[in-house]
């Protein structure tokens, strides 16, 4: 039994499989709670956590995990919780989108600026209005979803426009993930699933209109 408090603390906001193997969860009460391959389960001290909802949960290369919160962001790290604010630069404005991409840098989309943590500071890597979605490429790069537009950024703030696709539901939240073979997805509200691949942007058909979250299991 994972949970013994109120209705709020049942229902998991968010999920991350850790590059450790240690499932983490989230929940819409505030409880952080990781789950180990041998089943253990371990939470975090709700008294050092904010009370609010976590909205992303993410893994950098040495394994410490991120929260990032409206107001806050978070590293865990050997058992250390440490804030990254304004004093690191954290840039002010509405919290995007945190996620690692695949040489284990931290992103962080928030106002209109996107960046990375290194060295235990923000580093800024483009201005941009309009990011709502980020996600891992396999390299020290993101996605990202601006507009309507799909576009990607590495660490040293170069910027590829693939392109406006095709979005009739002026969402401002959106699901985003590349897959084994390197094509992009992406969810959108109300407007069900698109791919980016070498063809450009192709309309899926899902059963269901509304995409909040996209993972690929192993066999692709």
């Amino acid at each position: 039994v994972l949970f013994r408090s109120g209705p709020i603390d049942t229902h998991i906001s968010i999920v991350l499989c850790g590059r450790t193997g240690v499932f983490w969860f989230a929940t819409y009460g505030g409880r952080v709670i990781g789950l180990k391959p041998d089943f253990s389960v371990f939470a975090l001290p709700r008294t050092s956590l904010p009370a609010a909802t976590p909205l992303a949960l993410a893994e950098d290369n040495d394994g410490a995990l991120w929260l990032g919160y409206t107001n806050a962001i978070l590293q865990v790290k050997s058992g250390q919780i440490t804030q990254f604010a304004a004093n690191r630069g954290v840039p002010s404005g509405d919290f995007h989108s945190l996620t690692s991409d695949g040489a284990g840098n931290i992103w962080l989309a928030k106002g209109n600026r996107l960046g990375f943590f290194r060295n235990g500071h923000f580093q800024h890597a483009i201005t941009r209005p309009e990011v709502r979605c980020v996600a891992a490429t396999r390299t020290n790069a993101v996605w990202l979803v601006a507009g309507t537009h799909l576009l990607a950024c590495d660490t040293g703030g170069a910027l590829k426009d693939c392109g406006d696709f095709p979005d009739l539901s002026g969402a401002t939240r959106r699901a985003l993930l590349q897959d084994h073979a390197g094509a992009v997805w992406i969810g959108t509200i109300n407007h069900g699933l698109i791919r980016y691949g070498k063809s450009g942007f192709e309309k899926v058909e899902t059963s269901y209109p509304s995409i909040v979250g996209l993972a690929e299991d192993r066999e692709g």
